[in-house]
């Protein structure tokens, strides 16, 4: 199974920004398939880990990742 820390990172370097909350499991999955193939051979890429780090410890202070996509936990159910 995907996870939904190491999708945010991808979406975050390609995007800027986290993924949005309306996002489904699929939308994600989808996303990230396309994004990887964006990114690869890119070292630079992943250079703003840091501001990564800070958008998601905002984001996520306390709670479980999870629960902000709960579609995310139900799986494929569009596959």
């Amino acid at each position: 199974m995907l996870n939904i820390k190491e999708a945010n990172r991808v979406f975050f370097a390609v995007k800027g920004g986290l993924i949005p909350k309306e996002y489904t499991y699929y939308d994600i999955k989808t996303m990230y398939a396309s994004y990887i193939k964006r990114l690869w051979g890119n070292h630079e890429a992943f250079s703003r880990d840091d501001l990564f780090e800070k958008a998601w410890a905002k984001r996520h202070p306390t709670s479980d990742p999870e629960d902000d996509y709960p579609d995310f936990i139900n799986g494929d159910y569009f596959d």
